[in-house]
């Protein structure tokens, strides 16, 4: 799935290959490439009903471990990525299993995992000498440096990330690893440069948000555009840069299945029938894709909803 620009999909039906795919094969695939699009623009819903289409190729899985990662489920994303690489020896295919596997790990805290993962990626990238696979082993080594604290060394590896990221042409990967520069800069009491780089990076992030038609009310968008709010850029680092798929009701019922209330509690609360908070909830969970109210709380804790 690497350096997805937001090319043809008409690549997956190319009528010149030696071997030519079986229509439903084919459409699969397609499928797949457009589900990790859309998740790339951060329309994770529709990348994940995408994915449900198209569940039995192979490469779902890959997208489905980054989809989950993107969702701050980083255990799931751990499994997915584990399960993913048993047995996969294509390089791209390990190589994109083994970034999420490091990330996840490193997120989750499991460092003996994630530098693991990070080593075979770094062996992998060293052999091909290819932009978008040292790009991707730059910036997970960068993550693992700034979660240990390594500010030096994560400073290093995400520059060599951009450098090849934009060597690479992906716009994606340049802007995810000038964000975690700006943030390494920030942790090193370097404000200005750390302001360059997040600045240069939501402006990638405005003109990807652009072309591929996402909603303008991408707080990335507006700060390429010059918000006159005087909000630093530097405020975007610790905000998702995709939509929360939720509505205004549900959060307002989540955050009172928050504070521990049950569902004729909390329609009491809001002037609801119980059969009314019932579907909120049902839909909740179906939206964050988890299967407990307990989980749904958590996962909106850590986008700052509660």
């Amino acid at each position: 799935m690497a350096g997805i620009q937001g090319e043809s999909l008409e690549t997956a039906f190319d009528a010149n290959e030696v071997s030519p795919k079986a229509p439903r094969e084919r459409l699969a695939e397609a499928t797949v490439q457009l589900a990790e699009f859309r998740r790339r623009q951060g329309r994770l819903s529709e990348a994940r009903r995408l994915l449900n289409q198209a569940s039995e190729h192979p490469a779902s899985r890959q997208v489905e471990a980054a989809l989950a990662l993107d969702r701050g489920d980083a255990h799931a994303a751990a499994d997915l990525a584990e399960r993913l690489l048993y047995g996969v020896i294509d390089r791209d295919d390990r190589a994109a299993g083994l970034e999420v596997l490091a990330l996840a790990a490193a997120t989750s805290d499991d460092m003996t995992t994630a530098a693991r993962a990070a080593g075979e990626l770094r062996g992998i990238a060293e052999a091909a000498e290819i932009d978008h696979l040292t790009a991707s082993s730059a910036f997970v080594d960068g993550v693992i440096a700034f979660r240990s604290a390594d500010f030096e060394g994560a400073r290093a590896s995400l520059a060599r990330a951009v450098e090849r990221a934009l060597a690479a042409g992906d716009v994606y990967e340049t802007a995810r690893a000038r964000l975690w520069l700006s943030r390494t800069l920030m942790a090193s009491d370097e404000a200005a440069a750390a302001e360059e780089e997040a600045l240069a990076a939501v402006k990638l992030f405005g003109s990807v948000a652009a072309r591929l038609g996402a909603r303008e009310s991408w707080a990335a968008l507006a700060a390429a555009r010059g918000d006159s709010s005087g909000r630093s850029p530097l405020a975007l680092l610790n905000e998702p840069l995709h939509d929360f798929p939720l509505s205004t009701r549900e959060i307002e019922v989540l955050k009172l299945v928050g504070e521990g209330l049950s569902n004729p509690e909390i329609a009491a609360r809001l002037v609801l029938s119980p059969h009314t908070v019932h579907r909120h909830v049902a839909n909740i969970m179906s939206k964050l894709m988890v299967t407990s109210r307990t989980a749904a709380v958590g996962l909106a804790a850590r986008r700052g909803l509660l």
